[in-house]
C-alpha cells in the first residue's frame, strides 16, 4: 500500500523537477543524460552523453589463489553493494543537512536517521560475514574518498568514531587507514567492475 502511494508521488516530483530545470527546448533529459540538437547550415546534429563502456583484455592470474580471491571479492561486493550505495547516499545527505542546520537541529536529524535505518537494516547487517562487512566499508571509503573513521566522526562525533576504530582492530581492520589504491590490486579490479573508483591510476 505504501509503495503504491509513494512510488507515483516520487516519480511525479522528479518529473516536475526535470521540467522546471529544462529551460532549453532543444534538450531532452533522460536518466541523468542529455541530448542537444544543433542545426548547422540546415543539417541537424544530435550531441549526447553516453554511458561509460569498459573495454579490457582477459585477466591473467599468476596463481589459482588470486582467481579464487577475485571470485570471493565479487561475491562479497555483490552481496553488500545495495548497502554501500545506501550508506553513501545517507552520508551525503547528512553532510548537506549539517551545512544547512544548526548544531542542535543536525543532532536531532541525525538521531532520527539513525533510528530509522537501525530498525530497517540492523537485522540484515548482523547476518553479514566479517569479510562482507570489510568489503562494505572499503566500498564506502572508495566511493566517498574518506576513511571510515572520518565518516563516522563527521556524522556521529569523535567518541563514536574512536569506539568503532577500537572495535575494528579486533578483526584486523583500521578505520583510519582509508582506501589505499594499489594495496590490494584484486580488490581494485573488483570495485572497478562495480563502478567504484576510476581506472586512471592504472595507466
Amino acid at each position: 500500500m505504501y509503495y503504491k502511494f509513494f512510488c507515483p508521488l516520487i516519480l511525479c516530483f522528479f518529473a516536475q523537477f526535470a521540467q522546471a530545470q529544462n529551460t532549453r527546448p532543444d534538450t531532452l533529459v533522460n536518466t541523468g543524460g542529455w541530448v542537444r540538437r544543433e542545426i548547422i547550415d540546415g543539417d541537424t546534429f544530435y550531441i549526447a552523453t553516453l554511458n561509460t563502456v569498459k573495454i579490457r583484455s582477459g585477466r591473467v592470474f599468476s596463481n589459482p589463489s588470486d582467481r579464487d580471491k577475485l571470485r570471493r571479492y565479487r561475491r562479497y561486493a555483490n552481496n553488500v553493494r545495495g548497502y554501500a550505495e545506501q550508506a553513501v547516499m545517507l552520508y551525503e545527505d547528512l553532510m548537506a543537512q549539517k551545512e544547512e542546520k544548526t548544531k542542535r537541529q543536525y543532532r536531532r536529524y541525525a538521531r532520527q536517521q539513525k533510528k530509522i535505518h537501525k530498525e530497517e537494516l540492523e537485522g540484515k547487517l548482523k547476518d553479514l560475514y566479517v569479510e562482507e562487512g570489510k568489503m562494505l566499508i572499503k566500498m564506502v571509503e572508495r566511493q566517498t574518498g574518506q576513511p571510515f573513521y572520518e565518516i563516522i566522526k563527521e556524522s556521529r562525533g569523535t567518541v563514536a568514531a574512536t569506539y568503532w576504530q577500537n572495535m575494528s582492530k579486533i578483526w584486523g581492520l583500521s578505520l583510519k587507514e582509508g582506501y589505499v589504491v594499489g594495496k590490494d590490486p584484486i580488490m581494485d579490479e573488483v570495485l572497478l567492475d562495480f563502478d567504484y573508483g576510476e581506472a586512471i591510476w592504472k595507466y
